[in-house]
């Protein structure tokens, strides 16, 4: 499933490694939505906040992964 993050071939110690890194709210939305297919509006309710909120923590961690990748 991270394959799909980025453009290289992600060490996996690496992407855990940033995963560790991510607030843990943002942990816990990506977690939800890549690993456990929920969708926004269900991770939303989860964590208790807005569906667009739920939006700028995915993206956040896609970022971080994409400049934790292109780093290493």
């Amino acid at each position: 499933k991270y394959q799909e993050l980025v453009d290289v071939d992600p060490d996996i110690d690496t992407v855990q490694q940033a995963l560790t890194e991510l607030p843990s709210k943002c942990r816990q939305a990506f977690t939800l939505h890549r690993h456990s297919g929920l969708s926004y509006p269900e991770i939303a309710a989860q964590l208790e906040v807005s569906t667009s909120m739920v939006e700028k923590y995915i993206i956040q961690a896609l970022k971080h992964f994409r400049n934790t990748l292109n780093r290493s």
